[in-house]
């Protein structure tokens, strides 16, 4: 069980199910905190988690993107939002690599893997 509020997981899935169906009528997580937990701070934590939660314990397909949150109403959106996410996972899955690279060469002061073949490149013109 999660410990968000059982009350504010009540009133925010409420809001998705009635307010938010549709990507025309997503709604952000500030307009959410506001109506059910102005107390929230400007990073709605609270609310973020609620989200969270309604996904994971009460099964609502949620699709979160820059115009907020919305339950969609065809499998396009839904394959669209699975396919942002894939790239996202993508570009976070690279930093993590080469950050974890470039620390391990920084630390032995040597180059990384990719400035030894731009390197290379550049011998080779």
């Amino acid at each position: 069980m999660s410990n968000v509020n059982p009350n504010l997981l009540d009133r925010v899935e409420q809001d998705l199910r009635s307010n938010a169906v549709g990507k025309e009528n997503a709604t952000t997580s500030a307009e959410l905190a506001e109506r059910h937990a102005p107390d929230d701070g400007t990073a709605q934590p609270k609310t973020r988690r609620a989200i969270k939660v309604l996904m994971r314990e009460r099964g609502l397909p949620i699709i979160g993107g820059s115009s907020g949150y919305y339950i969609p109403e065809d499998p396009e959106r839904v394959s669209d939002a699975v396919e942002t996410l894939q790239t996202r996972i993508d570009g976070i899955e690279e930093r993590r690599r080469l950050l974890e690279e470039n620390w391990t060469a920084w630390e032995a002061g040597e180059e990384t893997s990719q400035q030894k073949t731009l390197s290379k490149v550049s011998q080779d013109d």
